[in-house]
């Protein structure tokens, strides 16, 4: 493991299947031209990934905060099951106060700015009842640090779950780009994020080979039935489709749309939902680059429309670092087996 999950928040909304929701959050704005985010308006709207156990952890997003939070809420925890291990609040002065559970750990000297305008916030927990350790920065600057007892009660020493939720109704806050990451594998995917982004693409045409079948009842031009992003429920009215066995269907991505010097991830997310009645085919996510393919887990969709995410591809399919131009030679699908 390394990365463990990333969210740019750009296609999803109440049909994510990555996170436990809780209210209603709405979607607004984010930090790019033509991005979204993800706002949380009262402790109600909340918005929780689990992850893989994890004693260190290193977590990363932007965010905005409309007006001074509930000194009295969370408005982040990280937890194993039901139980805290360690809460982020802010006072009414902007300072992040650290909690273990309800028990008040640091208080940080330096203010957040509430100003509605994006900051960076990135934080490393280590949980231990003995050796623990939590750090947080806000724009590259330390505001928080604390060694000791991070892990509350008899509870596993460790995190499973990462919630973030509003704080009281009126004073939003809104969320973009976040990533979870341990501290295994290989730099830079095992250390302080930094500030990212984390960019939605869709296919814009056709890859090396198309053996399902489009909603239109051809194999012409299949990309053109899975070229929508998402901003709502997904609705089946465009799709591929395929049996067992019928093989890929590859679809080609565009260039980045914000130029960036690196590049240290990709991530398919796919929509399946099984047509028929019976057992459906097994789905696999597929990329394609420079004459090698990399393939993910086996999926069995549902009879209901469900988000799935792919696997996180560290490296290009041939094991080399990513780049803008490896990611121009992409193809992206699926297949059946």
């Amino acid at each position: 493991m390394s990365l463990l999950y990333l969210n740019g928040f750009d296609e999803v909304g109440v049909h994510d299947q990555s996170a436990v929701i809780t209210g209603t959050p709405t979607f607004v704005t984010g930090r790019r031209t033509g991005s979204s985010a993800l706002r949380l308006t009262n402790t109600t709207q909340g918005w929780q990934w689990g992850i893989p156990n994890t004693q260190t952890l290193f977590l990363g997003f932007s965010a905005a905060f409309s007006n001074s939070p509930s000194a009295s809420n969370d408005w982040l925890r990280l937890q194993v099951g039901a139980t805290i291990h360690l809460a982020v609040r802010i006072n009414t002065s902007g300072q992040l106060v650290l909690y273990r559970g309800t028990t008040s750990l640091v208080t940080s000297t330096l203010t957040v700015p509430i100003d509605q305008t994006w900051h960076n916030i990135q934080i490393k927990a280590v949980i231990s009842g003995t050796v623990g350790e939590a750090v947080i920065k806000v724009d590259e600057t330390t505001f928080v640090t604390f060694s000791g007892n991070t892990s509350n009660g008899g509870a596993g020493a460790y995190v499973d779950t990462v919630l973030i939720r509003g704080t009281n109704s009126g004073n939003w806050i809104t969320v973009d780009d976040l990533v979870i990451l341990d501290n295994a594998g290989s730099a830079p995917l095992n250390t302080w994020p930094g500030d990212l982004a984390i960019e939605t693409v869709v296919p814009d045409g056709n890859g090396d080979v198309s053996a399902w079948v489009g909603s239109d009842g051809n194999s012409v031009d299949n990309y053109q039935h899975v070229d929508d992003a998402l901003t709502a429920a997904p609705l089946m009215t465009e799709y591929v489709a395929a049996a067992a066995g019928a093989g890929r269907d590859l679809y080609s991505m565009p260039s980045l749309p914000t130029p960036t010097a690196s590049l240290l991830a990709v991530q398919p997310v796919l929509y399946l939902q099984a047509s028929d009645a019976g057992t459906a085919p097994t789905i696999r996510a597929v990329g394609k680059q420079a004459g090698t393919a990399a393939v993910g887990s086996n999926i069995t969709p549902a009879a209901a429309v469900a988000q799935v995410l792919g696997p996180i591809w560290t490296t290009t399919p041939g094991g080399a670092a990513w780049s803008p131009a490896a990611f121009d030679g992409l193809e992206v699908g699926v297949e059946t087996v």
